[in-house]
């Protein structure tokens, strides 16, 4: 928990204005990088009855990296704020920026609690409802996993080309909405896979925006720490919810179609909070401005 929060921080304070984009996108992207690593690791270890391999390369994988980032960090490389203390800074930011750092964190919270009922519970889907065995159901489970690691940086890219970041959002949740909506009609294997590919794209693009919040409110190395420690309770909230939803939901609901129109609501209301900080960043924008 403490590394999700000072992992972006540090990357974005660490980048110079023309690569924050990309750091962002980076960030973004730790997740379904470490799910692919996983699927690939966890195949042949687990058909082999074995589960400990699994948490030995984690740890030798974790010292090999925590090594590597003492190695480099020991010289400091990038300013990430001022002497001023953080809380001090904050207290600075006006009311409209820190309510929309607010609807950012609120936004998180809905988008994590959507696309983590998905990958948590997919793989259930896929056996009971879609007939796969548990190595059949590897590849759709890694189809959107690749997707959203590819169009984190996609996101990245379009962010740094001047794409704005809240209609952008939007979009890719309005995506991932349509999927959930659609998941009723999802018969065939065609119409399954185009679905996984669909939304794996919007929740791709999402996540990136996200992370470039905090820097796009209130403007690169201002409280950045803060900043992200609000819009990362927001995503851990949704960490959270999001598995411990569906299975109450499914019972009540009494079959896997049926929580389609739940999650898509959940999405939907995200892609409303999206244009809703856009046109707060707007009038932010225009304030600076004048």
């Amino acid at each position: 928990a403490v590394f999700a929060v000072a992992g972006p921080m540090i990357a974005i304070g660490s980048a110079n204005a023309r690569h924050i984009p990309i750091a962002t996108a980076l960030c973004a992207a730790w997740i379904p990088l470490g799910q692919i690593i996983a699927l690939g690791l966890a195949h042949p270890i687990v058909t082999a009855a074995l589960w400990r391999p699994l948490w030995w390369i984690g740890i030798g994988a974790t010292v090999v990296f925590a090594t590597a980032a003492w190695r480099w960090t020991r010289t400091p490389r990038a300013t990430l704020g001022n002497d001023v203390p953080a809380r001090q800074r904050f207290r600075a930011v006006s009311p409209m920026r820190r309510w929309a750092l607010l609807l950012a964190a609120g936004i998180f919270t809905l988008w994590s609690t959507q696309i983590f009922a998905m990958f948590t519970w997919l793989p259930q889907y896929l056996v009971e409802e879609r007939g796969l065995d548990a190595a059949g159901a590897i590849l759709p489970y890694g189809i959107p996993a690749l997707l959203i690691l590819i169009f984190n940086l996609v996101g990245g890219v379009m962010l740094r080309a001047g794409l704005p970041l809240a209609p952008l959002m939007a979009l890719g949740l309005a995506l991932q909405a349509l999927i959930w909506f659609l998941l009723p009609l999802l018969g065939g294997t065609a119409a399954g896979v185009a679905a996984l590919v669909a939304f794996g794209i919007g929740a791709g693009v999402t996540p990136t925006c996200l992370f470039a919040a905090p820097g796009a409110i209130l403007g690169q190395g201002r409280s950045a720490g803060t900043a992200f420690g609000i819009i990362m309770t927001g995503r851990s909230l949704g960490v959270l919810i999001g598995p411990i939803l569906l299975p109450p939901a499914l019972i009540a609901l009494g079959a896997w179609a049926n929580i389609g129109p739940l999650f898509g609501g959940i999405a939907l209301v995200a892609m409303l909070g999206a244009l809703a900080l856009g046109a707060l960043m707007t009038r932010l924008n225009r304030a600076a401005i004048v």
